[in-house]
């Protein structure tokens, strides 16, 4: 059965839902009215560029059958807000903030692909994802509907976060669950505008001043080196998230390899957390040790770091 197919199975129930339980969801959103030839898939093309959130949409919006729209219909078209990370404020306390529970964490972490929660630096503009409720079916699981949205079944934890589930073994079929999704902000057209200028009047004569030299200031051109090795490091960081730790492991460190400092150490610790996902303990250790020399003052979170992990970073640190 298709997801959608799955959709349009729990239709009474997905209507109960967005009618009569309380949302909890944080997220913008923009209204459109349905036009003549209008999909729900083309209009999800049009205002986010991706005609496949059609199934995500439809749940937002409590619908059936999203295939199924009318002329004049107004749809609500959810956009991932964002929060600021204020000074002394941890990760878990920005989802306290955000949603008014703590435990929520991960899936802001999950969502902007942050590796060591520990580093996030003061002012750093965060994506709070938009959570989509969905009905669990018979036959469902927590990961196959996490295969279903993300392509991807190992990261049905972040599903289990979001809903507040603290037992994995006990989700029963008819559980409402919260499905977090970073959706784009919708593009929204606007009408050109025309501008009527009125004759500005004649300036009176003023003497001709003298030329000014403006010395000519060569801007530094920019480090583009290191800039894609940082965007190789983001795509290490979501291939770990996902559960890909060798390619995690090559991307980092074909990125650490343009980085320098903090940047180099980041690179190294990701990949001595890929080599420990494999068993690799000497390995990990040696890339922890060479990243605490680039970066000395670096804490783990034990919120994200596992106990034998933490030992090895004591290790690499004496």
């Amino acid at each position: 059965m298709t997801f959608p197919d799955r959709i349009l199975a729990g239709a009474l129930v997905l209507v109960w839902v967005f009618f009569l339980v309380p949302h909890d969801l944080v997220a913008g959103e923009v209204v459109r009215k349905v036009g003549s030839g209008d999909s729900l898939s083309l209009i999800c093309q049009e205002v986010y560029g991706e005609k496949g959130l059609y199934t995500l949409v439809a749940l937002y919006n409590g619908k059936d059958d999203p295939t199924k729209i009318s002329l004049g219909e107004t749809l609500r078209l959810p956009y991932s807000d964002t929060v600021t990370l204020q000074s002394g404020e941890s990760l878990s306390m920005l989802a306290k903030r955000v949603w008014g529970e703590a435990k929520m964490y991960p899936v802001l972490a999950w969502a902007n692909g942050v590796h060591d929660a520990a580093v996030i630096p003061v002012g750093t503009r965060l994506a709070v994802p938009v959570l989509i409720p969905y009905i669990l079916q018979k036959g469902q699981s927590v990961s196959s509907v996490a295969g279903d949205i993300y392509g991807n079944p190992k990261v049905y934890e972040v599903i289990l976060n979001a809903s507040r589930i603290t037992d994995p073994t006990r989700v029963p079929a008819g559980t409402l669950l919260k499905i977090p999704y970073v959706m784009p902000r919708p593009v929204v057209k606007k009408a050109p505008v025309r501008t009527v200028r009125k004759p500005a009047p004649k300036p009176a004569p003023k003497p001709t001043p003298k030329p000014v030299v403006t010395p000519v200031v060569k801007k530094p051109e920019p480090d583009l080196k290191t800039e894609k090795a940082m965007n190789l490091l983001g795509k290490a960081e979501g291939a770990f998230r996902e559960g890909r730790y060798g390619d995690a492991w090559t991307m980092g460190n074909g990125a650490s390899r343009d980085l320098a400092g903090k940047d180099k150490a980041k690179a190294l610790r990701l990949m001595a957390s890929s080599q420990y996902a494999f068993g690799r303990t000497d390995e990990a250790l040696d890339a922890l040790k060479r990243a605490h020399e680039l970066d000395p003052e670096f804490v783990p979170d034990p919120a994200y770091v596992n106990p034998e992990m933490m030992v090895l970073y004591k290790k690499a640190g004496r």
